[in-house]
């Protein structure tokens, strides 16, 4: 059996190619390349546009889309259409009503079912806020994965393997490193038990 981490079993966020994007439009951004330049590397004059609408429509994550307006400077760029403060409350209302939800259902799970839909309502919580909520939130939210008791060796890889693809998402190369210690221990150890 495969894990979540895993393949095409991996959790769809936060996505890597929109982190590559992200970094693109920063450059393009930052380094004012001229329009021409812009063409010769393959880059899109509407980038940092794109990339907003990712994040608006598709993870519908305020933090990040408020970090990208802030790093885009929307301000000096007004061809760029973002969100007001108000837009952006209340998206960010609109996700703590779908963590309650999604915490809700951990607490459900814990009153009428058994371990395993517990762990499957908390990695949907973490899911969720790897894709809509700040990188510290879905760092704690798998952390919480990762202290559940009975915990097998491949729930725990699948947990750190998306902690580090949090950490590389948001360039937290500290976090990656550390979670990535981690996987190597966890490896060595399952490896001297026979278990991998």
């Amino acid at each position: 059996m495969q894990g979540s981490a895993s393949g095409e079993n991996a959790a769809p966020y936060p996505k890597m190619d929109l982190a590559q994007s992200i970094h693109r439009a920063t450059l393009m951004v930052h380094s004012q390349l001229s329009p021409e330049a812009m063409r010769t590397l393959g880059l899109s004059e509407d980038l940092p546009q794109q990339v907003l609408n990712v994040v608006k429509e598709d993870l519908k994550n305020p933090s990040l889309l408020k970090h990208l307006m802030h790093s885009f400077n929307h301000k000096k760029n007004p061809k760029l259409v973002t969100m007001s403060e108000a837009e952006l409350k209340t998206m960010q209302d609109e996700n703590e009503e779908e963590l309650k939800t999604l915490e809700k259902a951990i607490e459900t799970a814990k009153e009428e079912s058994g371990d395993m839909e517990v762990l499957d309502a908390t990695f949907n919580v973490a899911k969720f806020a790897a894709k809509s909520l700040s990188k510290d939130k879905a760092l704690e939210m798998y952390d919480k994965v990762l202290a559940f008791p009975k915990l097998s060796s491949g729930k725990q890889m699948d947990a750190l393997m998306e902690c580090a693809r949090v950490a590389s998402f948001y360039g937290d190369l500290v976090k990656y490193q550390e979670v990535l210690d981690k996987v190597r221990k966890r490896c060595t150890r399952d490896l001297k038990n026979g278990s991998m």
